[in-house]
């Protein structure tokens, strides 16, 4: 079922036909120091995803690769907790490049292939306008939850569930997964964080149709 999932995918993502992937112009002396700063950060991935795009603007993409880094590099959350997070994120919002690429980084942290075949059918009903259906909450609780294996990532869970589906929490579930998490308002911050970076990560990847895989920008 993961396979297959995967699969999914990767065959939606490899049929993207980018927009926009960055300068194809010489870089500037600001957007050469921005790129191997970037490369510096993220080795072995290079300019794929978003930075292509966010390079041709400074001012955004230098703010934007150090938010990037700190969420996830930088918080409390173990590697796991924080692509669930990510991956939720780019569900919700139909990213497929992000899901696709976060599939790999899920595995690594310890995601078994059960977790990644549940994605498509929260995926189905994220998507989903049919008056009835499940709204994305209720499919992560119905699906997800019963996967997870700890108290803190259900609880990460459902928090990032209801802030990605009514862009607010209820003072229950603001509650409840501070509890969980060790009674710390600052792991809170962190979640947020990181499904709002990652909200711009998946709508710049959607906007431009950014695949996978792309060469990076290296014009000098």
């Amino acid at each position: 079922m993961g396979e297959d999932a995967y699969a999914y995918y990767t065959k939606r993502a490899n049929n993207l036909i980018p927009r926009y992937t960055g300068p194809t112009e010489k870089l500037t002396e600001e957007q050469i120091v921005i790129r191997e700063s970037i490369l510096n950060s993220r080795p072995g991935t290079g300019l794929q995803g978003p930075f292509g795009p966010w390079l041709s603007v400074p001012s955004i993409a230098q703010p934007a690769q150090s938010l990037g880094h700190a969420c996830r590099y930088g918080t409390s959350l173990s590697k796991k907790e924080s692509e669930l997070v990510i991956l939720l994120v780019g569900v919700k919002l139909d990213s497929v490049t992000e899901i696709q690429i976060h599939i790999g980084e899920a595995i690594k942290a310890g995601w078994a292939m059960d977790l990644v075949g549940i994605l498509p059918i929260l995926g189905s009903g994220a998507q989903s306008n049919r008056r009835g259906s499940p709204t994305f909450s209720q499919d992560v609780r119905t699906h997800l939850l019963p996967q997870l294996s700890t108290e803190r990532e259900r609880a990460i869970a459902m928090f990032a569930a209801e802030l990605l589906e009514t862009n607010r929490v209820s003072d229950g579930t603001y509650a409840s997964t501070k509890e969980t998490l060790g009674g710390q308002d600052s792991v809170l911050v962190e979640v947020t964080s990181i499904v709002g970076y990652y909200s711009f990560v998946c709508w710049t990847l959607n906007v431009f149709q950014i695949p996978p895989s792309l060469p990076s920008p290296s014009l000098s």
